[in-house]
C-alpha cells in the first residue's frame, strides 16, 4: 500500500480478508506504467465457492434432518405414554375423556397487489442486492456513523461473493459485478469488450496475458530411493560396531571443528554435520554390509552430505567391516559363465546377453554364495568324520 512503482507485472492477493474497496486499490498497483500489462492473481478458500457451499449444507441437513428424526422419535413416545396414563384414567372412572378437536381459522389474503415496478437493468439489479443484503452501501462508507456492513455466514460481502462465484450465477462474467459495484455502467459505453467476450478469459492459465510469466514446473517428481530394512537380530552389535560408532563420532567433531569452530561445538553440537539418528542408521548399515557405494550411503541413510564426505565415511566403514572377499564357489561361477560366452555375444545355452538371468542365492551374514544362513557351508572333512564315526557304530552294533 502506498508503493507507486511503474512496472509491477505481478501483484498476489492470498485470502480473501479485505473489503473490494482495499483489493481493488491492492491490484491498481500493477501495471501503473503507460503501456503496461500485469496479472492479478487473488488466492481464495475453498469454503467461499458455491460448491463447497452446497456441500456444507446437505452435510447441515443431512444433520438436522437425523436430529429432528430423533426429536420426533422422543415426542412420539412422550405422547404415546400421556396417552396410556389417560385411558387408564378413564378406564378407572368409567368416563372416557373426550379431548376436543380444535379447527384451524383460515386467513384471507386482504393485501392489495403492489404496482409492479419499472425493469432495472443488470447492474442496477445488482446494486439493489448489494444495499439491501450488504448494509448502508458505498455512499455512505465514508460517514463517521456508518454501520458495519453485514455478511453472510462465510464472513463475505455480497460483491465479493458474486465476483468469486461470477461463473455460476446468470450474468456469468466477473466484469460485471465490479462495474456495478463502482456504477461504471452510468459513465457511458467507454469500453468496447462486451459481456460474452470477456466471460472468465482472464482466469484461464492458456490465456496471452500469462505469455511472460515462467512456465509452472511439473508436479511430478521421482520418489526417493527406499532404504533397506535392517533386523537388528540378525546383526551383532561386536566391538567392532561400537568402535564404528566412536570412530563415526570423532569424524563428526573433527568436521565441525574444521569449518564452524570450537564456539559452535561447544555450543550447537555436532548435529550440523551427522545427525544421531544418521550415525546410528550408517553403523547398522555398516554391520549388515549395505554400504558399498556413495549412492548406497546416501539411500540408506539420506545424510545430506553424502555426496562430499561419503567417500572419506566408507574408508571409515571399509576399516572395520570391509567387502568380502570372493570364494572359491563365486570364483568358479564366474569363470564359468566366462568360458560359456560365445565370440558372437551368445552364451552356449543360447540365451542373449540382454536377456533376464536367475540370481544366485547369497548368505545374509557374510554375503558369499553357496550357503545361506539356515544351509551352512558344505564342509568335506566334517562330512568325511561323521561318516566315518556312522560305520564304526555300526561296525559296533553287528558285532554285537
Amino acid at each position: 500500500m502506498g508503493v507507486d512503482i511503474a512496472d509491477v507485472e505481478v501483484v498476489v492477493q492470498w485470502r480473501l480478508t479485505c473489503s473490494l474497496d482495499t483489493l481493488w486499490q491492492r491490484l491498481g498497483r500493477a501495471a501503473r506504467g503507460p503501456g503496461r500489462e500485469a496479472v492479478a492473481i487473488l488466492l481464495i478458500e475453498p469454503k467461499y465457492f458455491d460448491e463447497e457451499r452446497q456441500a456444507a449444507a446437505s452435510r447441515a441437513d443431512k444433520r438436522k434432518e437425523k436430529r429432528r428424526e430423533t426429536e420426533a422419535g422422543k415426542a412420539v413416545a412422550v405422547e404415546q405414554r400421556k396417552r396410556k396414563r389417560a385411558e387408564t384414567q378413564s378406564a378407572s372412572s368409567g368416563n372416557p375423556t373426550e379431548i376436543p378437536r380444535t379447527e384451524g381459522s383460515q386467513l384471507e389474503a386482504s393485501g392489495s397487489e403492489a404496482s409492479a415496478p419499472a425493469a432495472l437493468s443488470q447492474y442496477q439489479q445488482l446494486r439493489v442486492l448489494y444495499r439491501t443484503e450488504g448494509g448502508t452501501g458505498r455512499e455512505h462508507a465514508s460517514t463517521k456513523k456508518a454501520k458495519t456492513r453485514t455478511v453472510d455466514g462465510d464472513g463475505l460481502s455480497p460483491e465479493l461473493d458474486n465476483i468469486i462465484n461470477a461463473a455460476t450465477r446468470p450474468f456469468k462474467c466477473y466484469r460485471v459485478p465490479i462495474m456495478a459495484f463502482y456504477e461504471n455502467d452510468t459513465v457511458g459505453g467507454w469500453c468496447p469488450t462486451t459481456v460474452s467476450a470477456c466471460r472468465g478469459t482472464a482466469v484461464v492459465p492458456a490465456h496471452p496475458i500469462f505469455a511472460f510469466l515462467a512456465a509452472i514446473p511439473s508436479a511430478e517428481r521421482n520418489s526417493a530411493p527406499r532404504a533397506s530394512h535392517i533386523d537388528p537380530k540378525k546383526y551383532p552389535m561386536d566391538a567392532q560396531f561400537y568402535k564404528l560408532r566412536a570412530t563415526l563420532h570423532d569424524f563428526r567433531r573433527s568436521e565441525m571443528l574444521t569449518k564452524y569452530g570450537q564456539p559452535a561445538l561447544e555450543s550447537l553440537g555436532t548435529g550440523f554435520i551427522m545427525g544421531d539418528e544418521t550415525l546410528s542408521r550408517i553403523a547398522d548399515c555398516a554391520r549388515a554390509r549395505k554400504l558399498k557405494t556413495v549412492e548406497d550411503l546416501y539411500r540408506e541413510s539420506k545424510w545430506h552430505l553424502s555426496w562430499k564426505l561419503g567417500t572419506r565415511v566408507l574408508e571409515l566403514v571399509t576399516e572395520f567391516y570391509p567387502p568380502p572377499q570372493p570364494s572359491g564357489h563365486e570364483t568358479m561361477e564366474s569363470n564359468s559363465l566366462t568360458a560359456r560366452q560365445a565370440p558372437n555375444g551368445e552364451n552356449s545355452t543360447g540365451i542373449p546377453p540382454g536377456s533376464r538371468q536367475v540370481a544366485l542365492r547369497r548368505c545374509g551374514a557374510c554375503g558369499e554364495l553357496g550357503h545361506t544362513t539356515e544351509l551352512p557351508p558344505y564342509q568335506p572333512a566334517k562330512a568325511f568324520q561323521q561318516a566315518k564315526e556312522l560305520l564304526m557304530s555300526f561296525s559296533l552294533y553287528l558285532k554285537r
